[in-house]
């Protein structure tokens, strides 16, 4: 059986999690980078860090650099070029499935964040993205789209509506609301009914113009919420029983002709295979793995339909 790179999901040679050129692509290194600090000791750093980062959410998170000299991972107060999420009680292997959702969507040619799986000094894995509102020392403006749609809540409102924000600001209309389409599609494919309005945003490029950011805070909740809905915006209406017929209103109403929807449709079920022969030699989650492939498999026969 072939075994595929944790960053790209392409075929791997040898006993590597991540091509070379992957693990140079994400940190910058010729190895994935070391991390000399525990588990238990991210709080006490991420308490140290309090008021001095802007990363948002509940989920305990470090702002982190690559040093390139020796290869490690370092806690840093400014300048950081990396998210750090490790373990969590209440969610076990949430970086294994973040990173698996997030290499999936690359599989199937939705543009990500880059990202991998390090190791802290007690063995446990982290889930670690490169920030893409830096370039360099730079830092680019991002605005999520519930700020964009002034949203009193990530959880209010519509697929339509961000499309309906995307047709109005971004650089590039036609092809970004194509990509967003595409994203809403792929939640729905790996059970991410997470995907809220900042999960969403605009990037300014060069010329001060709005373009859509690469994915990032792909993960499967269903895989770890009972009960969970098939999307936190509602499309078409909905939140829950989602079928191909409601992407097909969902691009109707964002002015989508109807055979590039179909197109785009057809190319995430025709990614199947290799998403799944990527699920199935992913190194992590193994307890999970069956679970995870049945979410995949009533995405794809509800899209189908």
């Amino acid at each position: 059986m072939n075994r595929y790179c944790i960053s790209c999901g392409l075929p791997l040679k040898g006993e590597d999690l991540m091509h070379e050129k992957c693990v140079r692509r994400v940190f910058s290194v010729s190895k994935i980078p070391s991390v000399r600090f525990s588990l238990n000791e991210i709080s006490e750093k991420a308490q140290e860090c309090v008021g001095k980062l802007s990363i948002s959410g509940v989920q305990p998170k470090l702002s982190t650099k690559i040093n390139r000299k020796n290869g490690e991972v370092e806690v840093v107060y400014a300048g950081g070029q990396f998210i750090l999420k490790p373990q969590t009680d209440r969610f076990p292997e949430m970086p294994q499935n973040e990173n698996m959702c997030m290499t999936i969507f690359e599989i199937a040619g939705v543009k990500t964040a880059l990202h991998g799986i390090v190791t802290l000094r007690d063995g446990s894995s982290a889930y670690i993205v490169r920030r893409f509102d830096r370039k360099g020392n730079k830092k680019i403006h991002f605005e999520d789209m519930q700020s964009v749609i002034q949203a009193d809540d990530k959880y209010t409102g519509s697929a339509e509506r961000v499309g309906e924000a995307i047709r109005a600001y971004a650089k590039f209309p036609g092809l970004e609301i194509q990509n967003f389409f595409k994203i809403v599609v792929m939640n729905f494919i790996v059970g991410n009914g997470d995907g809220h309005l900042k999960n969403y945003g605009f990037l300014y490029d060069d010329d001060n113009e709005k373009v859509l950011s690469p994915c990032y805070d792909i993960v499967s909740s269903k895989l770890v919420i009972k009960n969970e809905e098939d999307s936190a915006l509602t499309v078409n209406g909905k939140k829950n029983k989602l079928k191909a017929d409601d992407f097909l209103r969902l691009a109707n109403a964002m002015k989508m002709d109807e055979s590039i929807c179909l197109n785009i449709i057809k190319e995430v079920l025709d990614s199947r295979d290799k998403i799944m022969n990527f699920v199935e030699d992913y190194p992590f989650i193994n307890d999970k793995k069956e679970n995870f492939m049945i979410i995949l498999e009533d995405g794809y026969k509800r899209l189908k339909k």
